[in-house]
């Protein structure tokens, strides 16, 4: 994925939607019984729509992962030297931001896992 933006039709009727500057890759889960799209993210970020009964998608960053089985959950990976933070500790450092419209997300950063739920946004930081 790179280059131009992607909307891709996830089994059981889920969506991927990837901006154009969206950088990473694609496939499916291949453990038994898994029906779940993991995309790779390198840059870039987008829009994932999961219902119930469709594949779950997971996102992976360096910073954080992504696991949306029911809700509609945008995210972007923005690297530090494109970051716009206004604490000066933090705007050498990547960050990913969550954002929950609908259903609900779990985020996991280094073996800790933070639910969250429509209308809650929270940005994750990597190392420095």
């Amino acid at each position: 994925i790179g280059g131009s933006s992607a909307v891709l039709e996830l089994p059981g009727g889920g969506r991927l939607e990837l901006t154009s500057a969206t950088r990473g890759t694609l496939h499916q889960d291949n453990q038994k019984n898994s029906r779940q799209v993991v995309l790779n993210l390198e840059s870039g970020g987008g829009v994932v729509t999961v219902t119930r009964g469709s594949s779950s998608c997971r996102v992976r960053t360096a910073i954080a992962d992504i696991t949306t089985t029911d809700g509609k959950v945008s995210f972007s990976l923005v690297h530090a030297e494109a970051s716009q933070s206004t604490k000066p500790a933090l705007a050498h450092r990547s960050s990913l931001i969550v954002s929950v419209t609908e259903g609900s997300t779990t985020v996991e950063q280094a073996g800790v896992s933070t639910g969250l739920r429509v209308g809650q946004r929270q940005t994750f930081f990597g190392k420095s």
